[in-house]
């Protein structure tokens, strides 16, 4: 296998939501793609000339993918958005400082705490309706 990469179906705010992601983890874009016609027949006239789907490279390791959601994702039983994301943090202090930044006009699901299985954990749901987790374990190296 050579990746596994989290992509959001993002409810027609993938570039406000990827602008958003861009500064909070300074990553860059890769790639960006513009709906410019309706090559399969799905009736996405009302997308036409916006973003389709992008791309960010957060690190060496680490990508996020999303588009916009579509009449193509109509056709499926998805629900959009339910994205659920998972972050191991490499220190306390980068757990607070990610806490902060994706809580931004999002809200606190549960506040920064200690449990039995991570050393801090806490949960947000993000402007554009995602849900992070993100948790610390100081006796992981």
């Amino acid at each position: 296998m050579k990746s596994i990469t989290p992509f959001f179906i993002i409810d027609y705010q993938c570039v406000e939501a990827f602008s958003f992601y861009k500064d909070v983890f300074n990553a860059s874009v890769v790639e960006e793609n513009y709906e410019e016609n309706d090559v399969i027949g799905l009736n996405n006239e009302h997308l036409k000339g916006k973003l389709n789907n992008i791309w960010l490279q957060i690190n060496d390791t680490i990508n996020l993918r999303g588009c916009n959601r579509s009449s193509f994702f109509n056709q499926f039983e998805i629900h959009v958005p339910f994205n659920v994301m998972l972050i191991d943090a490499d220190s306390k202090e980068e757990l607070i400082d990610l806490h902060q930044n994706l809580s931004y006009n999002g809200k606190t699901v549960l506040s920064i705490r200690r449990t039995n299985w991570f050393t801090f954990f806490c949960m947000v749901f993000d402007q554009f309706g995602v849900y992070w987790i993100i948790v610390y374990d100081a006796n992981k190296k």
